[in-house]
């Protein structure tokens, strides 16, 4: 059975360790990043797992939102047991303060952590309405609890959950927490 991985910051650390973990014979690996991972490639093609990586800057999600949309629409309906979104990137900001920090680094950090994971859940679900695929979702929580989101495409979240789960999983310090 084939399983499709799209994974966000897969170039280095948590999420370099995930793609590595997934390149498995009949998987296929989406990474998006702002840089690529030179091994990656070769570690696919080793593994039997076709993997494939694009450079993109989730600070700027919607044109990644629309490219990964597309490219889910050109596979076969029926190739994939399982479709899986890991949103791993992060935009890391200077600790501190909500008040003591920039706007442009709030921006940022918004567009990367919570802009981000709704529009990419978002392409995935229009581009894959009607695969037979069980679809999952995970995004890693500030507070170090995975949360997963699990449903078939017979069993849909309600419209609202996209957006509860991946702000589920954020938190602001609150100015008076140390």
């Amino acid at each position: 059975m084939e399983h499709l991985y799209v994974i966000t910051g897969a170039s280095r650390g948590l999420g370099a360790a995930i793609a590595a973990q997934l390149l498995g014979p009949g998987n296929t690996v989406l990474g998006v990043s702002r840089r690529t991972d030179d091994g990656l490639d070769a570690r696919a093609a080793a593994a039997g797992a076709i993997c494939e990586q694009w450079t993109a800057d989730l600070a700027a999600p919607a044109d990644v939102a629309k490219r990964l949309q597309a490219w889910l629409a050109a596979f076969d309906t029926q190739r994939f047991h399982r479709v899986a979104l890991i949103n791993n990137a992060a935009m890391l900001t200077r600790t501190g303060h909500v008040e003591d920090s920039e706007d442009a680094d709030l921006v940022s950090a918004l567009r990367v952590g919570l802009e981000a994971p709704v529009l990419l859940s978002a392409a995935l679900l229009r581009a894959t309405r009607g695969w037979r695929s069980i679809f999952r979702w995970r995004t890693p929580s500030t507070t170090g609890i995975r949360r997963t989101r699990s449903f078939s495409t017979t069993n849909r979240p309600t419209r609202a959950t996209t957006a509860f789960c991946t702000n589920s999983t954020r938190r602001i310090r609150s100015p008076t927490t140390s």
